[in-house]
């Protein structure tokens, strides 16, 4: 027998949980960068509930920041860092803008599960998708590849999976409530973080 739709179940299939880490040398060959390589069914799985949480999101005004999750697969187009830019330069009556970007360090990598659940559920995400996020996250593998030979598994006990297609949406949501603690304007595109103020008077320095 079949087991039910994929669309209604609440478990993310243990095999489609394990990851291969392998190094890219980045760009010079000096140092290199890990790249999680993950389950190509896992990743058409995520495709299809990163393409309706944002929405879900979007819909009931759930995000506070300009992340626009929509759009592209967890990261939009628009809201690139290019994209913040120029909208600094609309700034109405050629006014000064402060401007300062954060690009946060391996933190896709350091937030704890339970941390990004409850953002999750503080969202207005419960019932079966909940449960199906959660489980997403915890009770993953991975294990480190070099020339054909392979480290013991490993369990990932926080973070979002690098190179994953639903990371980023939810890191997106777990980090949104820093706009609720800062007196300016917060754009977001991932890990990076644009925040600017429009300097009208002195007060504003």
């Amino acid at each position: 027998m079949p087991g039910p739709p994929l669309r209604h179940t609440t478990q993310h299939p243990t095999s489609w949980k394990k990851a291969d880490v392998v190094s890219v040398p980045k760009k010079g060959g000096v140092t290199c960068r890990q790249v999680l390589l993950l389950p190509p069914l896992s990743k058409i799985f995520e495709r299809v509930l990163a393409e309706k949480t944002p929405s879900f999101l979007e819909e009931n005004r759930s995000l506070t920041t300009s992340s626009l999750v929509s759009g592209q697969k967890g990261r939009q187009k628009r809201n690139s860092c290019t994209w913040s830019i120029s909208g600094l330069q609309r700034c109405p009556d050629k006014k000064e803008v402060e401007v300062v970007f954060l690009d946060c360090t391996k933190v896709f990598d350091r937030v704890p599960h339970e941390v990004l659940v409850r953002s999750l559920q503080d969202r207005g995400i419960t019932g079966d998708l909940l449960q199906l996020l959660s489980d997403y996250l915890r009770g993953r593998t991975q294990r480190v590849t070099v020339g054909g030979y392979y480290s013991d598994d490993s369990e990932v006990r926080s973070g979002v999976p690098q190179s994953s297609v639903l990371g980023p949406v939810v890191f997106i949501v777990a980090v949104n409530k820093l706009s609720d603690s800062v007196k300016c304007e917060l754009s977001q595109y991932a890990d990076d973080l644009v925040a600017n103020c429009v300097i009208g008077k002195p007060q504003d320095c």
